[in-house]
């Protein structure tokens, strides 16, 4: 009955948390904290409580606990790393989606997060070393592939690097991120106007999104009316 009244209040606050209603759900859950110190998911909820009001440091020290509480829960070790990321914490952030990825170790999201963190700490060859470990993974994702551009931009193996970026930029023209890590792949090799070239192109594309974007927006409004 206990249980059954405790995984009732924690799936209100589940309910309060995807309406926005922070307040209100942090009011219900801190109570059943010290009612119940012991409960990873309370813990858990709490940090993401503090991550969306933007008190990062209080979030990943909860996400930290939740992890202690629960070590085999992959979710809680992704949003620690997740928080640690935002702290430019990016060592740390290694670690706890290396640990997310040994629990769930075909999963694409995690995936990317651990060679986001790989990438923002400088570990360009473990960054690809994760990457060819999923070669399917990264076959089937674009923004893996952005990755494994930017891994191979980051251990000056350009060529490589370029086929990698381009071959995402034809398949997705507006893909900023592979734009950018293209544009840096040419200015290291001292190509400054393809890297210029690059960036020029990137913005001429979003602004022909963004007026197909408005100009579809307008019909489907006038129809609507």
């Amino acid at each position: 009955m206990v249980a059954e009244s405790l995984n009732h209040q924690i799936e209100e606050t589940v309910s309060l948390l995807k309406a926005g209603e922070f307040n209100k759900a942090a009011l219900i859950l801190n109570p059943l904290q010290k009612s119940y110190p012991d409960n990873a998911e309370i813990t858990n909820l709490l940090g993401y409580i503090a991550l969306q009001k933007g008190d990062v440091s209080d979030a990943a020290s909860l996400f930290e606990k939740a992890t202690k509480k629960s070590p085999s829960s992959v979710g809680y070790f992704s949003n620690f790393g997740a928080a640690l990321l935002e702290l430019k914490q990016n060592r740390a952030a290694c670690d706890a989606f290396s640990k997310a990825c040994s629990l769930q170790p075909d999963n694409p999201l995690l995936i990317e997060n651990l060679t986001t963190a790989f990438l923002r700490s400088g570990r360009f060859e473990k960054a690809l070393e994760l990457l060819n470990t999923h070669k399917e993974m990264v076959e089937n994702k674009l923004t893996l592939q952005t990755q494994k551009g930017a891994a191979l931009s980051g251990l000056e193996r350009y060529v490589e690097a370029q086929a990698c970026l381009e071959n995402v930029i034809s398949k997705s023209p507006i893909d900023m991120d592979a734009r950018v890590n293209l544009s840096v792949c040419y200015n290291e090799q001292g190509d400054y106007l393809k890297a210029l070239t690059v960036i020029t192109q990137m913005f001429l594309q979003i602004a022909w999104f963004a007026e197909k974007l408005g100009s579809k927006g307008q019909t489907d409004l006038d129809q609507c009316c």
